[in-house]
């Protein structure tokens, strides 16, 4: 499965820069050299609509990142945004920035969960926001955080370490995967139109798996078509991500893991 992000911003907040790192490409201050950067290895530039796609292997998962300036394009699907903010602006600038754009999230019909808050240039000369002022956003709006600056020589991998930890990446697939069969479930006939989850998406993902393992239900389903989970409920040690691993170990789990999938 594809994890889609979608990095967005004011126009010169770093994304771009950003991506281009991600790809593996020298940091550059040039925006024209970002615009020109190569196509090769998976990555679509596209200058009309200012859309960058990096295709990353790993991890049991291919994330897909996208770029878009707060005025172009639409959030839309089950991407998970993350909200670009350079550390040159002062406190209430990017306090303003987070507004903007979580009210424009709320309009759309993204279902990709909580955005995350990426500052970038934090090694910078001319900065301006603190980690004390990042501190204060992240307690005001209750959202994950990451510090990076497309100068530092290992700045993906940094970048990649942290993302993965804060992005629930496992969670937001499952309910990605639960929606569409809920969604399906509604469209077979009349009576689906009735159709109500018993999923509380809020909820931590060991107590989303031990729901799961309880009965053969929707839940159990999505964990299975994204071959994680065997049809008796036994969390599939060799293909399951550590944190549904994790997450299945710290519950009282109905079935045990397996080494390997069944045949």
């Amino acid at each position: 499965m594809t994890t889609s992000f979608i990095l967005v911003g004011k126009p010169a907040s770093g994304k771009k820069s950003l991506l281009n790192r991600l790809h593996g490409k020298d940091f550059t201050q040039s925006y024209f050299e970002l615009l020109d950067s190569n196509t090769a290895r998976g990555v679509r530039v596209s200058r009309n609509h200012q859309t960058y796609t990096l295709q990353f292997e790993g991890h049991n998962f291919a994330g897909r990142f996208e770029s878009i300036t707060d005025n172009q394009g639409k959030f839309c699907g089950n991407k998970k945004a993350l909200i670009c903010i350079d550390v040159l602006k002062c406190l209430q600038e990017a306090r303003d920035i987070i507004i903007e754009l979580l009210n424009r999230l709320k309009r759309t019909s993204n279902c990709g969960g909580a955005p995350i808050l990426v500052f970038t240039k934090c090694d910078s000369a001319d900065r301006i926001l603190s980690n004390d002022d990042i501190n204060t956003l992240q307690s005001e709006y209750e959202l994950e955080v990451i510090h990076t600056d497309a100068s530092r020589l290992n700045v993906a991998t940094e970048f990649f370490i942290d993302l993965f930890e804060k992005a629930n990446i496992a969670k937001e697939q499952f309910i990605a995967e639960h929606r569409n069969l809920y969604n399906q479930s509604r469209a077979v006939c009349f009576l689906g139109f009735f159709r109500r989850s018993r999923v509380d998406y809020s909820s931590s993902l060991g107590d989303i798996i031990r729901h799961a393992q309880l009965n053969n239900n929707r839940s159990r389903q999505a964990f299975i078509n994204l071959g994680w989970m065997q049809h008796d409920g036994s969390i599939i040690a060799s293909s399951a991500p550590d944190e549904v691993k994790e997450a299945a170990l710290s519950t009282s789990s109905t079935a045990p893991l397996l080494l390997n999938p069944l045949s």
